[in-house]
């Protein structure tokens, strides 16, 4: 669960939400006394520890039902099957996945683009 934590750390400050060291550390005790059970206390723990100005507040929650829902694991299964597909087409599968990096963190904390992109990815639709 710690190394989840520290993705998430990495992934918020990607997106202009400074996390320290010590709220990193905050946030590992908060959950220690928690249950991550309850999908509203962990995110409101996590958001306690984490974020310091109110107008993070959208961000955060938006990252949070991104990462925490499920999304970038199915996101990464999908890689592994998109890969040996596109290994056959001679796509280098790591410079694609760099170039994905890059846009997002390109986005500019525009994450309403990423949700519906999420969603439909999800969804499988793809149209």
């Amino acid at each position: 669960m710690q190394q989840k934590i520290l993705e998430f750390t990495n992934i918020l400050r990607k997106s202009g939400i400074r996390v320290s060291p010590a709220e990193a550390i905050d946030a590992f005790r908060a959950l220690d006394e928690l249950s991550i059970e309850d999908r509203g206390i962990f995110r409101d723990a996590l958001c306690a520890t984490m974020v310091k100005r109110g107008e993070e507040v959208p961000t955060f929650h938006q990252l949070f039902d991104l990462f925490w829902s499920g999304f970038y694991d199915s996101l990464r299964d999908s890689f592994g099957e998109a890969a040996a597909g596109l290994a056959d087409l001679s796509v280098d599968f790591d410079a694609l996945l760099r170039q994905i990096a890059e846009m997002l963190q390109n986005m500019d904390g525009d994450f309403a683009q990423l949700s519906d992109l999420a969603r439909a990815m999800l969804l499988g639709d793809l149209n």
